[in-house]
């Protein structure tokens, strides 16, 4: 690239420091920049002489954040500072439906009351969509949905959410009841003994709001009845009043095993 109009876009970006830019928005800048239309090979040069010198990081396919490169910070620092707000606005763009935090985030926010650390994969239920996209570097957002012979749950499932304020958005997860069928719909031996010692942990913390009411409106819906199993056997030993409770509305709702 001539130094020149290096020059001009390195004045440019200056003005737009520590700004996400979408792969388009960066192209009408340099043309209007350069009062041309550059081809796409000289745009692609352009976007990889950025890279190296430290003024463009690429955060996922078509978005970079426009960086000052006499300042530092780390994947850390920049997945701090902006995954939410990309997290946000991937779904609104590409999962513009009603939707929820699912399975085990969702049990993280019910036991901790706070929005939990940066996950590796964040598990979103919506009504549409079932499919595992980029938020930003590593980390993924996986859309679920659910449906039983051909019926869409979301709007039985949607009386089963909570809602907490923060500084980024409204963010809606499942309530306690929900969330911990989820994080027993499918175990592993890699998540088995996190899940059943932070179900443990919750509900010494918060049996007095554990709704049963809830527990028998989901089960209605005859997907969780292997989860709730699961739960019922989980509980007997230390909260048998709750397990007796819980035993009568499988029985009503579904089927022991």
């Amino acid at each position: 690239m001539k130094e020149n109009n290096f020059k001009k876009i390195q004045e440019l970006l200056s003005k737009n420091y520590w700004k996400l830019i979408t792969i388009s928005d960066l192209q009408k800048l340099l043309n209007t920049l350069f009062e041309s239309q550059q081809n796409m090979n000289q745009f692609y040069k352009t976007i990889y002489y950025l890279k190296n010198k430290w003024f463009l990081t690429s955060l996922k396919k078509e978005l970079f954040l426009i960086k000052n490169p006499k300042k530092d910070l780390t994947e850390f620092d920049i997945e701090n500072t902006y995954y939410r707000k990309i997290l946000k606005k991937h779904c609104s763009l590409y999962c513009n439906t009603a939707r929820y935090i699912w399975w085990l985030t969702a049990l993280e926010i019910n036991y901790t009351d706070k929005i939990p650390e940066i996950p590796e994969e964040i598990i979103i239920f919506n009504k549409k969509k079932q499919s595992k996209e980029v938020v930003m570097f590593e980390k993924k957002v996986i859309f679920k949905k659910y449906e039983v012979n051909g019926k869409n749950l979301i709007p039985t499932l949607l009386k089963n959410i909570k809602k907490k304020k923060t500084v980024w958005w409204i963010i809606a997860y499942a309530n306690l009841e929900l969330s911990i069928l989820e994080t027993l719909y499918n175990l592993d031996t890699n998540n088995k003994t996190y899940i059943e010692n932070l179900i443990i942990k919750t509900l010494k913390k918060y049996k007095k709001n554990y709704q049963t009411k809830n527990l028998e409106e989901i089960l209605k819906t005859g997907k969780f009845n292997s989860p709730a199993n699961r739960f019922l056997k989980l509980i007997i030993p230390l909260f048998p009043d709750l397990a007796d409770e819980v035993r009568k509305i499988i029985k009503k709702c579904g089927y022991l095993l």
